[in-house]
């Protein structure tokens, strides 16, 4: 493979990677976008995806094989099979889209979901999607451009601030960011996804010092339970404990966690 198509991908936080725009990533529906970011440790997850993507993948690489380019060399040569196809090159491709980023996971999976083969699981099921909503010719032209156009990624080395820098950096950023905390991102994550969210409250103690008890219910699934003094305090707790769950967070969605 050449070096274009094969990069060792940086785990370091001062890295700034770029994200590939061609090919572009084919656009999913909105309801099917959302399982395939749904890691196997949780409901309603990519699991069938994975395995319809893997073969999907395969599939589209075997074609690119039997095909030829203008000058007569095949598209993937044999001795390329092997890498193309291996759990370090489909992860690459996930990274390079950033796929990792939107992808939401279970508490028990979290030390696991950063390894090649989750990274490549996700690719795969994004692959399966495309192929079972937008149909194998639209997978087996994206495939085969991903192969033809090697991407580099454009880092950016952040240097290292003085501490009064980072304070103003950080203030700056919370002037930018729109007020509100994990209640304002469950609201708008299950709005973007179709979801319906309600919360049930329960209280024990006395009437004058009551403890307060939020549940979070995703689509009538208990997804983050929260504790206070006020409903409105054990609400934020269960919002934060479902974005926990969900794998959302406030800078995705554009908020500043309160």
């Amino acid at each position: 493979m050449s070096e274009g198509r094969k990069r060792k991908l940086s785990e370091s936080p001062e890295i700034v990677l770029g994200e590939r725009k061609d090919p572009p990533l084919p656009k999913l529906p909105g309801d099917v976008d959302f399982i395939v970011f749904t890691h196997p440790s949780l409901p309603c997850n990519n699991s069938r995806l994975q395995d319809i993507g893997g073969n999907a993948i395969q599939y589209a690489i075997s074609r690119m094989r039997l095909t030829m380019d203008d000058d007569g060399t095949p598209n993937v040569a044999k001795a390329e099979w092997d890498s193309l196809m291996s759990d370090d090159s489909i992860a690459e491709w996930a990274m390079q889209y950033r796929l990792r980023d939107r992808l939401r996971y279970g508490p028990d999976a979290a030390s696991r979901v950063d390894k090649p083969t989750e990274i490549a699981n996700l690719f795969k099921a994004y692959a399966g999607a495309v192929d079972k909503e937008l149909g194998p010719t639209k997978l087996v032209n994206w495939i085969a451009a991903l192969v033809k156009s090697p991407f580099t990624f454009e880092s950016t080395r952040t240097p290292p601030l003085a501490d009064h820098h980072r304070t103003q950096h950080a203030d700056d950023r919370q002037h930018t960011e729109r007020p509100g905390g994990f209640i304002a991102v469950v609201n708008e994550a299950c709005q973007q996804h179709r979801l319906v969210v309600m919360y049930k409250a329960s209280s024990t103690g006395p009437a004058h010092s009551l403890t307060w008890t939020m549940k979070c219910n995703i689509d009538g699934i208990v997804r983050g339970t929260g504790n206070g003094p006020s409903k409105q305090s054990a609400k934020e707790e269960a919002a934060r404990d479902t974005c926990r769950i969900m794998g959302w967070n406030t800078e995705q969605y554009g908020y500043k966690a309160e």
